[in-house]
């Protein structure tokens, strides 16, 4: 009976610890907002020829994609190919960026290029297929609103989340 005392003892603990971790897999991870000093966003330039192309650029392989507006490039993107100037997909990339550039310190540019970036290591790292839309829409999800957030570290828990 005195051996039996402390085995009884070894799988109590081991079932509670296992209802923890089942509750933990089946709670729905909330972002928790944490005070983050303000950050002015950097400006907007232009490139210049010698900096490297953004990940949107080799993604559409396009060289006027700076004429073409980030959300347009997002679209076509996410559809593999031509995207006509009134598809809804672009007022939603639209939206998503705006929602996005309030809610973070980094910029449209380098929003879209990190979201660009998470999705080729979706797939060519981990064997995951996600659309850009599913991402954007996924990570925008993800942040809280008003939590002034670097993006790059929401991304990458984000994409450590889906893998």
């Amino acid at each position: 009976m005195k051996r039996l005392i402390p085995a009884m003892g070894f799988c109590l603990v081991m079932i509670i610890f296992f209802f923890m971790l089942i509750d933990c897999f089946e709670k729905k991870k909330e972002p928790v907002p944490t005070e983050q000093p303000v950050v002015e966003k950097p400006a907007v330039t232009e490139p210049t020829e010698e900096e490297a192309p953004s990940a949107i650029e080799e993604s559409v392989g396009e060289a006027s994609t700076p004429s073409k507006p980030l959300e347009y490039q997002l679209a076509v993107i996410n559809k593999g190919g031509y995207v006509s100037e009134d598809d809804i997909t672009i007022t939603r990339f639209r939206y998503l960026l705006e929602s996005l550039d309030n809610k973070t310190i980094q910029n449209k540019q380098q929003i879209a290029d990190m979201l660009v970036m998470g999705q080729k290591i979706l797939r060519e790292k981990y064997g995951k297929e996600y659309s850009l839309l599913a991402l954007t829409e996924g990570v925008n999800k993800y942040i809280a609103d008003g939590s002034n957030a670097d993006f790059a570290v929401k991304n990458t828990e984000y994409i450590q989340y889906l893998k």
